[in-house]
């Protein structure tokens, strides 16, 4: 039985992936994978939570199946659930407070059935077996968890190129906000030959841009419109091939407007309208100041063997 993400009804503002995309076991390639590869995105899959979850996600597969081929809509899903739990068709949102873990049933058996899986998953049904308190011990856990585990996948990456950091050795990773590319900097005794080959090593297999990810996840008090910047430069470069150095000329950004719209046309994104008014909103914003007048966005982490990753002096090590 398949378990995963896909949009099995074409909501309008959904993903839609080519095939159903299994989430879980993406996280569990990522947690044992040895390989010369970071991930921004790292959780245990064999936590309690986490486990509870996919428990869930397969109990569900069948019943949503059979629940896809009897309903041809996602209205008529809606109905159909709202008949199962509450005995009738009206809307169920009201339930969310009535009968909270009914609706948390309700909730992620829907989800189920139009995207194949719970996702974060609504945590008062009862099938999980967890109260909201443990929900919340487990969040703060997993969020320790997910960090050490990019540390250890650090130590692997400078193990498997025959680089040993001692304690006394730190690193220093800054990025260009729009190359992902990483400038690697020592404290300690690493001399500049090691630097170097670090250096290669980050900006290779897609390492820079995972680790810039997470620092951007974990960084806190962000510039607005530096991260509004970063964004519009990269969307519309991605959508037209076009860069943002005359954003601060108006007669250039409607023009510029037209051509994303065109261009999102073309391309037949079935979320044309939400993609458009995203990018509109980020160029909106980088109106405001002027293109040039934003600074770019400065990220860095520090690295070291004993604390992982830190930002900004915030360690993430348990």
């Amino acid at each position: 039985m398949t378990v995963g993400f896909y949009n099995y009804y074409n909501i309008q503002g959904r993903y839609s992936p080519d095939t159903p995309q299994d989430h879980y076991q993406q996280m569990v390639d990522r947690y044992n994978d040895n390989s010369n590869s970071l991930h921004h995105y790292n959780e245990n899959p064999y936590s309690e939570e986490n486990l509870a979850l996919r428990k869930l996600d397969e109990y569900l597969a069948p019943i949503a199946q059979e629940i896809r081929s009897k309903c041809k809509s996602k209205d008529e899903v809606h109905q159909y659930l709202c008949e199962k739990y509450f005995k009738t068709s009206d809307v169920a949102f009201t339930k969310r407070w009535k009968d909270p873990e009914t609706y948390a049933m309700f909730e992620n058996e829907l989800n189920a059935v139009l995207f194949g899986t719970i996702g974060c998953a609504n945590r008062l049904d009862p099938r999980l077996e967890f109260d909201e308190a443990k929900w919340d011990d487990y969040t703060k856990q997993e969020h320790l968890e997910s960090n050490n585990i990019l540390k250890n996948q650090m130590q692997n990456l400078l193990k498997n190129n025959g680089i040993e950091l001692s304690d006394n050795d730190s690193l220093i990773f800054s990025f260009n906000p729009y190359t992902y590319q990483a400038e690697v900097k020592g404290g300690g005794n690493i001399d500049s030959e090691i630097l170097k080959r670090i250096n290669d090593i980050i900006n290779s297999n897609n390492n820079s841009k995972e680790l810039f990810y997470w620092t951007f996840q974990n960084s806190e008090n962000l510039d607005h419109y530096s991260v509004a910047k970063m964004r519009a430069k990269k969307e519309v470069l991605e959508l037209t091939g076009l860069d943002l150095e005359r954003i601060d000329d108006s007669d250039n950004y409607s023009n510029l407007l037209d051509i994303v719209k065109n261009s999102l046309i073309e391309k037949n994104d079935p979320n044309k309208n939400e993609a458009y008014n995203y990018i509109k909103t980020l160029l909106d914003t980088v109106l405001e100041k002027g293109y040039h007048n934003i600074e770019d966005l400065n990220l860095s982490v520090y690295y070291s063997n004993e604390d992982g990753f830190s930002v900004s002096g915030k360690i993430f090590n348990a």
